[in-house]
């Protein structure tokens, strides 16, 4: 079963950071994933409807995807810390 948690849960691998998660077949997944994959999806469709062709359409969603996922999960760990974006390198 398929359910968003709205209080705070331990991000994986995340050292005291906390973010919302869902839990999918029993495996909490941090929203700013779900979020980067739905991105992709989306480019992937609208890139292919627009170009027809798979090659562009996937380079240009793996790159969206990689994107929102990097800058929503940097967003989340400076807004947790409070660090800067240079210790997010150190990690």
């Amino acid at each position: 079963m398929t359910s968003i948690s709205h209080t705070p849960g331990r991000a994986a691998g995340g050292a005291g950071r906390r973010t919302s998660v869902v839990d999918i077949a029993g495996t909490a997944w941090p929203v700013y994933k779900l979020e980067a994959l739905a991105a992709a999806a989306v480019a992937l469709v609208v890139v292919y409807a627009l170009t027809t062709t798979a090659q562009t359409a996937v380079l240009t969603a793996a790159g969206v995807g990689l994107v929102v996922w990097w800058v929503r999960r940097a967003a989340l760990v400076r807004h947790d810390s409070g660090r800067s974006g240079s210790d997010l390198i150190s990690r």
